[in-house]
């Protein structure tokens, strides 16, 4: 029998492990059945080994060979070891952990996993177990966990373990035993059924409507927020999400388990609206940003050409005043050896005349003497 805080732990150790609320509801359904949520449960299964722990590890060859020394006597730990060692072998993202409502994934964990005698779709204990998901998600919403487990197991179910349909690769080789009755003392079944005992007790059932009631109400004002964030154009795409938690919420009881799936589905279409949205605002944004990208690019080649071209033109406009400035100094340097011709051609012309006029002076002065 499993401590008062068993099924607890097990739920949270399998929330902490990555599995939804849905997926933990269903596979706690299972190890009810399987161990009644017993992390230290051992018993000798049909093939003659020991089947061990929450979901009744087999322990034969080709099995779960190692399986006991996750039985340390330590329950929290165990519980802890043996949930993180499921998520490696069936983790959140597993066929066996598929469904969209507890019942769906307790069916697919007896199915693809526990793979017990009548844990396929229509066998008595794949019925049991799926109905059962709804006890252990009241659970959950009344927060009134058992004080008790159920005392199934391989010893007391039809499971065959290695050598029937469970074991082997990714079955537990579990046994497929019936629980107990969970209600508390005091508490009235108002539902039973003779394979699985009291499934909706008073307490219960309180739960159930009061979850049913806040669930309807988060969808009504949800859808109402989804209205006026669309008119406003904003997506509401978060609406979305929510309404689709709503949905999955109240699909966890089976009175309103279909409204529940619609309502989620109505959310996941919300979502994919909000989700195109974006992309294409996305789109939008990225087409603005590759045509401002392209005009800049434009306007930085433009920038570059003047700059070119202006550099050519003032490159020009040097070699063009180098070569004034060259002739200028070639006309200043013609011009002073022209003065300096003009001046020797003078001081010549001078010299010339002065001899002259010796000449006349010589030559009166001869004449003077005749």
């Amino acid at each position: 029998m499993a401590a008062p805080s068993d099924a607890l732990l097990t739920y949270q150790a399998l929330l902490r492990n990555g599995y939804s609320s849905t997926q933990a509801f269903g596979i706690l359904a299972n190890m009810y059945f399987e161990s009644g949520i017993n992390p230290e449960s051992s018993a000798v299964d049909s093939n003659g080994y020991r089947s061990v722990g929450l979901v009744s590890f087999n322990t034969a060859p080709g099995n779960y060979p190692n399986a006991g020394s996750m039985l340390t006597g330590n329950r929290t730990a165990d519980i802890n070891s043996q949930v993180a060692y499921l998520a490696k072998i069936a983790g959140p993202k597993s066929a066996a952990a598929a469904g969209s409502t507890p019942g769906q994934v307790a069916g697919s964990w007896a199915s693809r996993f526990e793979r017990c005698q009548g844990c396929q779709p229509g066998g008595s204990q794949y019925n049991s177990r799926s109905a059962f998901a709804a006890t252990v998600a009241s659970w959950a919403a009344s927060g009134n966990w058992p004080t008790s487990s159920g005392s199934g197991g391989p010893s007391s179910g039809a499971g065959s373990g290695a050598t029937g349909s469970g074991g082997g690769a990714g079955g537990a080789g579990g046994s497929g035993g019936t629980p107990a009755t969970t209600t508390a003392a005091g508490d009235t079944c108002l539902w039973s059924l003779g394979f699985v005992g009291c499934v909706l007790s008073k307490s219960q059932a309180r739960a159930i409507v009061g979850g049913l009631a806040l669930g309807i109400s988060a969808v009504v004002v949800i859808i109402g927020a989804d209205l006026l964030m669309k008119a406003a154009g904003l997506g509401g795409s978060g609406s979305g999400k929510a309404l689709r938690t709503a949905g999955e919420f109240v699909a966890l009881f089976p009175p309103a388990e279909a409204a529940g799936v619609a309502a989620s589905a109505a959310g996941g279409h919300v979502n994919r609206t909000a989700q195109r949205r974006a992309g294409q605002r996305q789109a939008a944004t990225a087409e603005r940003r590759a045509a401002t990208g392209e005009h800049r690019a434009d306007t930085e080649r433009s920038r570059r050409r003047s700059e070119s071209r202006a550099r050519q033109y003032n490159a020009q406009t040097a070699r063009s005043s180098a070569r004034a400035s060259s002739r200028a100094r070639q006309y200043e340097a013609g011009t002073a050896r022209a003065r300096a011709q003009t001046y020797q051609y003078r001081a010549e012309t001078d010299r010339q005349q002065g001899a002259a006029e010796q000449r006349r002076a010589a030559a009166a002065r001869r004449r003077s003497r005749v």
